[in-house]
């Protein structure tokens, strides 16, 4: 029986996580799982959702912002201007940047990752963002239970489907122990799954079956996601 590890993380996936602020170098050494948001470059602390202004850093990094920005952004990126982007986190190597995504968007943000060669930043990357808590050994997947969910449900039968990689492989034997946070209203499970070594294909994944345990009654508490940021309900597209 693998059990859920219960964190009291007071920033964990529901709120205003404490740490360095975005934009002052790499967050070292790793925290602890799920501590962390990531997109699509190096992990950040909450904070970074609310980064400083990429029009007000005066760093080598966010000046090759600006000159690609005005050189070479297009849509959606390039949705208004460079004044709606903020600095999500910088590293001695990386940057990135973000913005709000459009309400209609499948992702509710926009980002961008410069990489830097030599004494040069350039472009790596850009596009949608839904973040996700980072984990040092793992990605976060998606959950659902295939159980009915009452209040004396205290462990539970569910379905993982890995996001990343992983040539259409089941996740068995590689599920990480989940990160669950609770407090009076909520129950957030965070699910991670080990990445499979070397290259791999990009199928749909099949889902595993897992048992999760949440040491405790859910009682009248809502049961959430918190593979992604903000936590949601548990669904297979999740």
């Amino acid at each position: 029986m693998r059990r859920g590890l219960l964190l009291a993380l007071t920033a964990l996936l529901l709120g205003c996580g404490a740490g360095p602020q975005a934009g002052f170098g790499p967050v070292e050494p790793l925290p602890t799982p799920g501590s962390l948001l990531v997109c699509s470059g190096e992990p950040f602390p909450h904070a970074g959702l609310h980064g400083p202004a990429v029009t007000e850093a005066d760093d080598e990094a966010a000046l090759a912002f600006r000159e690609w920005f005005e050189a070479e952004a297009r849509e959606p990126l390039a949705r208004g201007g460079p004044e709606g982007w903020w600095v999500l986190q910088r590293s001695s190597d990386t940057a990135e940047f973000a913005t709000a995504g459009h309400p209609d968007e499948e992702h509710p943000y926009q980002t961008v990752v410069f990489e830097r060669e030599g004494a040069e930043w350039r472009f790596l990357r850009g596009g949608g963002c839904t973040p996700r808590p980072f984990h040092p050994g793992g990605s976060a997947a998606s959950w659902w239970p295939t159980d009915l969910v009452a209040a004396e449900t205290s462990q539970l039968d569910i379905e993982v489907r890995e996001r990343a990689c992983a040539s259409g492989e089941s996740a068995e034997g590689r599920i990480l122990d989940p990160v669950i946070r609770s407090d009076e209203h909520t129950v957030v499970v965070a699910v991670f799954v080990r990445p499979l070594d070397g290259d791999q294909t990009c199928p749909s994944n099949p889902a595993t079956p897992f048992t999760l345990d949440l040491d405790e009654p859910l009682g009248d508490r809502e049961l959430l996601d918190g593979g992604v940021y903000p936590p949601r309900d548990p669904a297979p597209d999740g």
